[in-house]
């Protein structure tokens, strides 16, 4: 079938070229992650490892600035138990929802022949 052709060529192509078997926010060792990491679909020579200079000094913590907006935080997760179900207030969404995966799926198709 042409559509599980299409979708096993689109899983390839959007697959990162490396997999990270945790994420990078959650580990402070630079080693960790050039130790764990696998390559999964690139010819690219792998990377060199982190050097012991630019690693974070233990006990210090990483602060990044933050770009969640506290109040869309709350408006969303006030919102979050019906906007599955389709007979409630997103029902317009839900009923569209048809005629989207129509488009993008056609215009997936023209892309990827």
């Amino acid at each position: 079938m042409a559509s599980k052709h299409l979708l096993a060529r689109l899983r390839t192509l959007t697959r990162p070229a490396l997999h990270y078997s945790t994420p990078r926010f959650l580990c402070r060792n630079p080693n960790y992650l050039h130790e764990h990491q696998t390559r999964t679909y690139s010819d690219a020579s792998q990377p060199s490892p982190p050097s012991q200079a630019s690693a974070t000094p233990p006990g210090s913590s990483l602060h990044s600035k933050s770009s969640l907006n506290q109040a869309e935080l709350k408006k969303f997760a006030a919102i979050a138990e019906t906007w599955w179900d389709a007979e409630g207030p997103f029902k317009p969404l839900h009923v569209m929802n048809p005629t989207r995966l129509a488009f993008i799926r056609s215009t997936l198709c023209r892309h990827f022949g």
